[in-house]
């Protein structure tokens, strides 16, 4: 990037003054603009969870619904066919039914003919019948017959009407049957669609929050671009200001900054001279650069046998009698915030999982990885998301 083009990234975000001022103030303008990215990184990132704890659980429930309902419509195809056989069983005991009626009437008429054949013929008839006996013997024969005639058709026409009663009975059961049947079919089939209602509108929700992860994976990469973007940005602006410490030195102090500028590669001690000023935080920074060079122990507390960035960054307070949380989330929110624009020696910047020590001259000291131990670095070798100070 020329110096140019720099100058037509920077006439969006500043206004133009002069010098070093103009300068300072532009990589200012970009960290802040940098820490807004970031912040809307992270709430968008949010927000994917959110859609997407909410996604599985909308896809959870239509699971749940399709089971129901397949459940539902097997139920519905086994009481189809339940009801189809219980017709068939109500058609037999109506025919059932028809046939033993019509003996009925049978035997009903046929009673009424012999009934109706004595009281037209009155008492002759029995007198004549009994009249012609031959023998007392004979009399009782036929006054038997005459009482067999009247009780079989009392105990048929009784048969024939139990048998009926018998039939209706059982057709009234198989209706009532039938309507319970009816109306557990008329239960289920409201059931499924309320289940088809709820299916589909799980389906739609299931829909939109996909649309919503596309649309929040698309901001977050966005966002993602534009920090890589600013990163850039503020280590060109950060070159161009070296190249006008360079250009605005004197032949006699070239040397003196020719060694100052090795901090960042060479002992811990050469680097601390570089810290300005006497207060806490400046004595805090040059306490830390001491340690340049020892290991970096996961869960290590210790500043000579091994630490890990939270570690140090703890242990180095320590040893002021200042008390900081023991990880870099808590890190990240203790203390007073300070803008990326005001850091000072001694003040803790938190990248979203590291954190660093702030030692000036726009390098941190950090227990970086296992294979690199405790180091210097560029401050912005990562975005820095939040500057908090302890002391």
């Amino acid at each position: 990037m020329n110096k140019r083009v720099l100058c037509f990234m920077l006439a969006g975000i500043l206004t133009l003054g002069s010098g070093m001022s103009v300068l300072a103030t532009s990589v200012s303008e970009v960290q802040k603009k940098q820490t807004e990215t970031q912040d809307k990184l992270d709430k968008v990132n949010q927000s994917i969870t959110t859609i997407e704890k909410k996604r599985k659980e909308v896809q959870a429930q239509l699971s749940n619904l399709n089971e129901d309902l397949v459940d539902t419509m097997l139920t519905l195809e086994l009481l189809e066919s339940d009801l189809e056989e219980k017709q068939k069983d109500i058609d037999a005991a109506q025919e059932e039914y028809e046939r033993l009626k019509a003996l009925e009437e049978e035997q009903y008429e046929a009673m009424k003919l012999r009934i109706q054949y004595l009281y037209e013929n009155g008492e002759t008839d029995y007198v004549a019948l009994l009249l012609e006996a031959k023998s007392i013997s004979d009399l009782l024969n036929k006054a038997d017959f005459v009482q067999g005639v009247y009780d079989y058709d009392e105990a048929k026409l009784t048969e024939y009407q139990e048998t009926k009663d018998m039939a209706a009975e059982q057709k009234a059961e198989l209706e009532e049957e039938m309507a319970e049947l009816e109306e557990v079919q008329e239960a289920q089939q409201a059931y499924k669609k309320e289940l088809d209602k709820k299916i589909s509108s799980a389906k739609s929700k299931a829909a939109d929050f996909e649309s919503e992860l596309a649309d929040a994976k698309a901001k977050a990469k966005e966002y993602t671009a534009t920090i890589k973007e600013q990163t850039a940005l503020i280590r060109q602006l950060e070159e161009e200001e070296k190249e006008k410490e360079t250009s605005d030195s004197s032949e006699d102090t070239k040397e003196t900054s020719g060694s100052q500028s090795t901090g960042s590669t060479g002992s811990s001690s050469s680097f601390s001279s570089n810290v300005s000023g006497s207060g806490l935080g400046a004595q805090i920074a040059n306490y830390a650069v001491q340690f340049v060079g020892n290991p970096y122990v996961k869960g290590g507390t210790s500043l000579t046998n091994g630490a890990d960035c939270s570690g140090f960054t703890w242990a180095v307070h320590k040893n002021f009698g200042i008390t900081i949380p023991r990880v870099s989330r808590s890190q990240a929110v203790g203390g007073k915030e300070i803008s990326i624009s005001n850091v000072q020696p001694g003040d803790v910047i938190y990248y979203g999982d590291h954190v660093g020590i702030y030692i000036g001259g726009g390098k941190i000291v950090h227990a970086s990885t296992p294979s690199a131990g405790i180091k210097i670095s560029n401050y912005t070798y990562r975005p820095p998301i939040t500057v908090r100070r302890y002391w």
